[in-house]
């Protein structure tokens, strides 16, 4: 299953994501140059639509467990940047995505049964 995890940018209160983006790609690529295989950075950025803008992480999971260590570490970044990230499933045929759940420094900790849960994993 591929997932989109990114930034749920209508959320940001105090701050906007070009204000922390910067930072929180940085934390992305360096946590990610240490994963193996089946997680990338994502930063979908339309020009005309900074609305759309997803910055996060693009994960290809087969089992709930795999998500552990992503979700573990985008609540970090959460917490620090004071945001929620959305956890979207990815069509990769059709190049849409659903959203299907939140989680991050109002909506708490992520929940890998709940979440396992909503993705059927």
């Amino acid at each position: 299953m591929d997932l989109h995890i990114y930034i749920d940018h209508s959320d940001l209160t105090d701050t906007c994501l070009e204000d922390i983006a910067e930072a929180v790609l940085e934390s992305i690529s360096t946590w990610v140059g240490k994963k193996k295989q089946g997680t990338q950075v994502l930063n979908l950025k339309p020009e005309d639509d900074l609305d759309s803008w997803k910055l996060g992480l693009s994960v290809q999971v087969k089992s709930k467990f795999k998500l552990k260590d992503p979700l573990n570490f985008l609540y970090t970044l959460a917490k620090e940047h004071k945001c929620e990230f959305v956890i979207a499933t990815f069509n990769t045929q059709s190049g849409e995505s659903e959203e299907v759940c939140y989680f991050g420094f109002e909506e708490g900790r992520p929940d890998l049964f709940e979440i396992a849960n909503y993705l059927e994993l």
